[in-house]
């Protein structure tokens, strides 16, 4: 028999493996203030020591339309770099922010509420 998959509502967090990302969902959108959904940068920063390719460490709280459905989006045609300076955002200290405060969601808020 199949077990269940549990749901990734923001009313019950996952386990461990899932909690950051759970964290970030429950953070509002970084350029809207929308409810938001994870997205990762994908792209590399050697100032940062960033590699290229997706890391849950490297993740920020986007509406739908900003990270994916809008004309003008983070996967849009302008290219994930070009689209975060045309936003004048430079999401890798606030990702690594975001990282280093995951056991404290309030802290996430603040720094995720200064952006917007």
């Amino acid at each position: 028999m199949l077990e269940k998959t549990r749901s990734r509502s923001k009313k019950q967090p996952p386990d461990e493996f899932g909690k950051f990302q759970w964290q970030i969902r429950c953070c509002p959108c970084i350029i809207c203030g929308a409810e938001a959904e994870c997205a990762h940068l994908r792209y590399s920063d050697a100032r940062h020591k960033k590699l290229n390719g997706r890391d849950h460490r490297w993740i920020l709280p986007l509406c739908p339309s900003h990270h994916r459905l809008g004309k003008d989006s983070q996967h849009g045609d302008l290219g994930e770099y070009a689209w975060w300076q045309a936003q004048n955002i430079d999401p890798i200290p606030i990702a690594k922010a975001l990282w280093d405060a995951r056991n404290d969601l309030k802290k996430m808020l603040e720094i995720v509420a200064r952006r917007y």
